[in-house]
């Protein structure tokens, strides 16, 4: 006689899969939760860096203006006397030279750039709409030879005027802060 074999009776683990897949189910809900808290993150920073280079080409073009208004200014036929007065016109300072004067602490830079040492951009255009009005100084330098002048040897040389034009300003906040200069021969 054969013996037969019955099959098992099936058994049940329904207990230890509900278990497990609850655990798998809170460590994929903890690795989405962290993927976006670090989407959040890199934009919120991404957002920071785009709105401080918009503060810096705003002070940029603020401080672009105000070298506008200045080289504009010493278009005039007449200029007046650059002799420390009000107005940001200066007669040649030496210490100006020295590296690193005008980024000086604080301090100085509330001095240099106070309303008494310099002129205020007054130009009526939307530059100057947002935060503080860009500042210029305009030094007047020694006089020197016009580079394009005669060589002959029987010749005079004409010295020209020359003058130095250093605007600053600040963009949508005074952190953001953009000093530039330039060189005007009339």
């Amino acid at each position: 006689m054969t013996q037969r074999l019955l099959p098992s009776p099936p058994t049940t683990h329904a207990s230890h899969e509900a278990g497990s897949t609850l655990a798998v189910s809170l460590i994929f809900l903890v690795l989405l939760a962290l993927i976006g808290i670090t989407a959040m993150q890199g934009s919120s920073m991404q957002e920071r860096m785009a709105g401080n280079l918009r503060d810096k080409d705003v002070a940029l073009q603020k401080a672009e203006a105000a070298l506008r208004e200045a080289e504009a200014f010493l278009q005039d036929p007449v200029l007046p006397t650059f002799n420390d007065a009000p107005g940001g016109l200066h007669p040649f300072m030496p210490e100006w030279e020295k590296e690193g004067y005008w980024f000086h602490d604080a301090s100085h830079q509330d001095y240099l750039w106070g309303a008494d040492n310099t002129a205020e951009y007054s130009g009526d255009d939307d530059v100057a709409l947002e935060g503080a009005a860009p500042r210029y100084i305009i030094e007047e330098l020694p006089l020197a030879p016009d580079p394009s002048g005669s060589l002959a040897a029987d010749e005079p040389v004409e010295p020209n005027s020359r003058f130095r034009i250093t605007a600053r300003a600040e963009g949508g906040t005074e952190d953001a802060v953009v000093i530039l200069q330039t060189t005007y021969r009339r």
